[in-house]
């Protein structure tokens, strides 16, 4: 470390150092340095140092020092039963400026564990991802937590009722963003849900367990303006049901809707809400698109974001043909589309990338199911760029058509593609045959080499 200049290190205000520590945040020896200085900047920079450190930082320090970096800590996160065997070391410990926990799946025995040394006044976001917690935890969060925003709970375990969660939930009052996806659906009657559509500020509900009929007309009937703020919503429901559901949610621009079932065509009516700038669609019963459902996306014009997904079943397919020009339709309507996963079984060839290079040219993530006529595209595009953005494709596959003797090497087409999509990070196959297999590792070899380099 240099020496101190001559009228010694300046003495300035915490506010600045703080401000220059978090510059130097991402440069490591010039923190360390720094924080060297004397006990004032110490003091400042283990601040910065400590707000998000890895569990392993306070395990390796001394028992006796632990408090005096747990009271710096912000955020802590545990993965896993190894990392999460550390929460009874940690008992004792006061988290005083925690903002947010996330805890992984640990289950130690039927009593849970340890979980109360993180629920302090200061906590804003609560996620967990499975255990076996008590009663006693859901009466701290409601009575210390008052400061919680968002929260994130799956597979509780067994020792919470209905009642006692649904308590706790009505007790954290300022609630913003909920998530219940799996192994809720005991806890979530529809009382619970009836009240989350009440709540002046949620902005963000992901619940995980399928929303009836029943239920929706009770909020319908019982609530004067349902979500009022919501502006992010995943859920499940049957296709008929959409447009009740549609219908409940004027204010969503995000929405993740899986479909039970395969009774009734749903984009058609989701195209109705213009204001949407993300829309996920999961089906999760095999099923037959009809062309009129997709072309109805062109309504959409403000979507960012557009997804078809299959839940575990056939991939569906539109059974009266989706073709080059229905595609080319449909994208020159979203001019701001940034992720495209269409996976859909549909007659599309290379000019269904080439009208995304004209009509999108800012998308960043592509997910298609045909495979790509590699010859066709060169002949097209040349050496090109076509979408300049891109950092994720995945399709059926790749390849011309013809005997494998009359195939480009992947070397070759690893070197097109880098001309094609110059920031492409990732690339995927969905039929796995041998050739786009060896085309997708040798993509990743170079990507590798070029991190190396």
């Amino acid at each position: 470390m240099p020496p101190p200049p001559a009228g010694g290190w300046p003495v300035l205000v915490p506010e600045i150092l703080l401000h220059i520590f978090n510059h130097l945040h991402g440069q490591g020896p010039a923190l360390l340095a720094a924080i060297r200085v004397n006990r004032h900047w110490f003091s400042c920079g283990t601040d910065v140092l400590w707000r998000r450190p890895e569990w392993e930082a306070l395990v390796a320090l001394p028992p006796d020092r632990r408090q005096f970096y747990a009271h710096k800590i912000e955020h802590l996160s545990f993965n896993g039963d190894e990392q999460s065997s550390y929460h009874e070391r940690f008992k004792d410990l006061a988290f005083t400026n925690l903002k947010s926990i996330s805890l992984d799946s640990y289950r130690p025995g039927p009593d849970g564990y340890r979980l109360e040394q993180y629920l302090s006044p200061s906590l804003e976001s609560f996620a967990l991802f499975g255990a076996n917690i008590t009663e006693s935890v859901l009466l701290q969060l409601q009575t210390t937590c008052w400061r919680l925003r968002a929260i994130l709970i799956d597979n509780p375990g067994p020792n919470i009722t209905p009642s006692s969660f649904s308590d706790c939930i009505r007790a954290c009052e300022h609630l913003q963003d909920v998530q219940f996806m799996y192994g809720m659906d005991r806890l979530l009657t529809d009382e619970l849900l009836i009240h989350l559509a009440q709540r002046p500020k949620l902005t963000r509900l992901r619940v995980g367990k399928p929303w009836s009929d029943e239920l929706m007309q009770r909020i319908s009937e019982q609530v004067s303006t349902p979500f009022p703020a919501l502006r992010s919503l995943e859920v499940s429901v049957a296709s008929q049901a959409v447009p009740t559901l549609i219908g409940l949610i004027d204010s969503v621009t995000e929405l993740t809707v899986s479909v039970l079932d395969s009774e009734a065509d749903v984009i058609e009516a989701l195209s109705s809400m213009t204001e949407l700038v993300s829309l996920t669609v999961s089906f999760a019963t095999s099923r037959q698109l009809s062309r009129k459902d997709i072309l109805a996306v062109k309504r959409l014009s403000k979507l960012k974001v557009l997804a078809t997904e299959a839940l575990d079943v056939q991939v569906p397919a539109i059974h009266e043909g989706f073709n080059d020009a229905d595609f080319d339709d449909v994208v020159s309507s979203l001019p701001a589309l940034r992720q495209l996963q269409l996976t859909i079984q549909c007659d599309l060839s290379v000019a269904a990338i080439m009208s995304l290079s004209k009509h999108c040219p800012l998308v960043e993530r592509l997910e298609l199911v045909p495979v790509l006529d590699v010859q066709t595209l060169q002949a097209h595009a040349g050496n090109s760029v076509i979408l300049p953005e891109l950092r994720e494709l995945s399709l059926g596959g790749f390849g011309p058509p013809g005997e494998d003797n009359e195939r480009a090497t992947p070397e070759h087409l690893v070197s097109l593609l880098r001309a094609w999509f110059p920031r492409l990070a990732q690339l995927d196959t969905l039929n796995g045959d041998e050739y786009s297999e060896e085309l997708c590792d040798a993509f990743e070899t170079t990507i590798s080499q070029r991190v190396c380099s």
